[in-house]
């Protein structure tokens, strides 16, 4: 009996011995001496081709990447080429956090990184400025599909900064400022064509609409300051979560119909914070303060609930839904005269971008 016990006692020892070198033999193979915990890392494109002169054209799907800050220096020779030329689907450009750098704001027609009626293209990680057309660009409303603009910063070119016709497109987390210098009439700092998403960017200081979508869009969780206008919506799209300050005309002005309007933080817009024009809109939840008019409707046929609208120079303005299009909740407090309303403007910061993108 006891002989049977001692070797049940030994195996438990073997067993408890085994499980032990197991663990520090992973713990060695997931430890390269730093102290850092074991788990993934980021992704490195290893295999990504190196974009190392400009112009550069994109032939074959695969990865992409610059080794080093680019100009463009082909103006005014051929002011109509573009840096990057996509001519394949499935591709990822990274920039690796350096500069596509054109030759400036006035320079023709040229853009940064161009695309006609490609799918399933990503470009991330990086700057792109000083291009006399647009930042980042595809052109056909038919068939560009599937791309994703992630953590760009977008500054100072002469049109649009991120201009992605087609559907189906993600911009996230990019920074888009001081566009669209030459460019006085046209869509958005960011425009993205239907059934997009436009997530965490910042929108600030375009000389046109900050953020222009098509149809069935999700706009969230953006910041989006000092354009002539905020945030224009097309039909059922959800605008939501946005900070929408210091524009010119209107904050969110939606002049098409069913949209959600919700959460929004408005401030300072000169016109309107939200200018519904449209029908079938539903306007819930947000907060105007210090504009023109807080929220206005020159369309009744619509439903509004839960709203703040607070010192502006008219809280609540138009043709407000009555009735069961009213669904209550709509609080106004306090007037701000007109006068005072560029008073609380922010001050023209363009001046000083753009000293700092030129390096001056």
């Amino acid at each position: 009996m006891e002989t049977k016990r001692s070797r049940m006692k030994s195996a438990v020892i073997v067993l408890a011995l085994g499980s032990m070198l197991v663990f520090l033999a992973l713990s060695m193979a997931g430890d390269s001496g730093s102290g850092a915990p074991i788990g993934p890392g980021p992704t490195i494109l290893t295999d990504a081709q190196p974009i190392s002169s400009l112009p550069f054209t994109i032939s074959q799907p695969g990865s992409y990447s610059l080794t080093q800050n680019l100009q463009d220096l082909f103006f005014p020779s051929s002011p109509h080429d573009n840096a990057i030329e996509v001519n394949a689907d499935n591709v990822t450009i990274d920039l690796g956090g350096y500069s596509l750098i054109g030759p400036g704001a006035n320079s023709g027609t040229s853009n940064g990184i161009h695309m006609n009626g490609r799918t399933n293209v990503e470009i991330c990680h990086g700057t792109v400025t000083g291009f006399g057309n647009n930042g980042i660009y595809e052109e056909n409303n038919d068939t560009g599909s599937g791309h994703r603009v992630v953590g760009l910063r977008v500054v100072s070119n002469g049109g649009h900064g991120i201009l992605l016709w087609g559907s189906n497109h993600t911009v996230k987390d990019c920074t888009v400022i001081e566009n669209c210098l030459t460019v006085l009439q046209g869509y958005g700092a960011i425009t993205c064509g239907s059934s997009s998403t436009v997530t965490g960017n910042v929108a600030s200081n375009n000389n046109i609409v900050g953020i222009n979508t098509g149809s069935g869009c999700m706009i969230c969780d953006n910041t989006v300051s000092g354009n002539f206008l905020g945030i224009a919506p097309w039909y059922g799209c959800s605008v939501i979560d946005n900070t929408v300050s210091y524009n010119v005309a209107d904050g969110i002005q939606v002049a098409a119909d069913g949209n959600l309007i919700k959460g929004n933080a408005l401030s300072g817009n000169q016109e309107s914070g939200i200018n519904v024009s449209g029908s079938y809109n539903s306007v819930e939840g947000n907060l105007a303060t210090y504009s023109g008019v807080g929220i206005e409707f020159s369309n009744a046929d619509n439903f509004y609930a839960n709203n703040r609208a607070l010192a502006n120079t008219q809280n609540f303005g138009g043709t407000l839904p009555s009735g069961s299009r009213n669904g209550g909740g709509n609080v106004a407090f306090g007037t701000l005269p007109g006068a005072n309303i560029n008073a609380i403007q922010k001050p023209d910061v363009r001046s000083s971008v753009s000293k700092t993108v030129n390096g001056k």
